[in-house]
């Protein structure tokens, strides 16, 4: 398992998702790393949307957790382009069933 090295301890990867209570623009979730204690990251990262988020007065909330992700989970969920089929907190305010995504006129349809 890679990590970064912080005061001489190794620091694993922990991968998150985060779900807006209400949509900022078009977003409506965060997919992130963090290495060591994730909400003191996302306090700190300087993230242009999650500063964009919280000016807003959204109000937000981990939704998942991958610890000790392997390298390249991040990259492979941002890929995927649609957060809130894998979030806990969509599914639920859906009864389980994929939640349907609202696009904008002209945005392609993936897949």
């Amino acid at each position: 398992m890679k990590g970064i090295l912080s005061e001489g301890k190794l620091m694993k990867k922990t991968v998150y998702l985060i779900h807006f209570d209400k949509p900022y623009k078009h977003a409506r979730h965060l997919i992130g790393v963090a290495y060591g204690d994730v909400a003191q990251h996302i306090k700190h990262s300087g993230s242009p949307l999650m500063r964009a988020v919280n000016d807003a007065g959204i109000t937000w909330r981990i939704a998942q957790l991958w610890k000790n992700a392997p390298e390249d989970l991040e990259g492979k969920l941002r890929g995927r382009g649609d957060a809130s089929r894998i979030c806990p907190i969509c599914l639920a305010q859906t009864d389980g069933k994929r939640p349907v995504t609202v696009r904008m006129e002209g945005e392609p349809i993936p897949g």
